[in-house]
């Protein structure tokens, strides 16, 4: 119930299977995780074309009349959370050949080190029409699918968290 890296960077070991899908299910509810592969450039952040491949085919298996919760690691090239390296081809592919296809689909994704400032839920919300196109009037009830900041670990010393006295090297 999970696919393997199989292709390294060329200068890198395979060293440990590196898992970039997995699915499981609890108490009737779909999870799927989605990580990066390994990789030396951090350049350009992009997910493996065979792990979303694995992830379609897993999604084709549990149905559209289901609720999955994607788990990755990006957000979505576009969004309201748009990472300015994310690969454009690999977000295509997420958003529009899967996600598009499920309207009970919901991701939840990562990556960002700052905590956010939102007046209310919806900011972090960004919803979809299931043909892939972001719906931005808060008011439609879309017939796609939902993206979601799920937070992550701040750092402190940049525009949301200052310093106050600590540094990089604070824990």
């Amino acid at each position: 119930n999970a696919f393997f890296q199989t292709e390294f960077p060329a200068g890198t070991s395979k060293g440990v299977e590196h898992m970039l899908a997995y699915h499981y299910n609890v108490e009737g509810l779909d999870f799927i995780m989605l990580n990066p592969p390994y990789q030396m450039d951090e350049n350009v952040y992009y997910y493996d074309m065979e792990s979303l491949e694995w992830v379609a085919n897993k999604m084709a298996d549990i149905g559209d009349d289901q609720t999955v919760f994607l788990v990755g690691h990006y957000p979505i090239n576009g969004g309201k959370d748009n990472v300015e390296n994310t690969d454009p081809e690999t977000s295509r592919v997420l958003k529009e050949e899967i996600l598009s296809n499920y309207p009970k689909a919901v991701y939840i994704y990562g990556h960002y080190h700052i905590t956010p400032v939102v007046d209310d839920t919806y900011e972090r919300l960004n919803t979809y029409m299931s043909d892939g196109t972001e719906c931005t009037d808060r008011d439609v009830v879309t017939d796609g699918f939902i993206t979601v900041a799920g937070g992550s670990m701040a750092y402190y010393g940049d525009k949301v968290n200052p310093t106050g006295g600590l540094g990089a090297a604070t824990p």
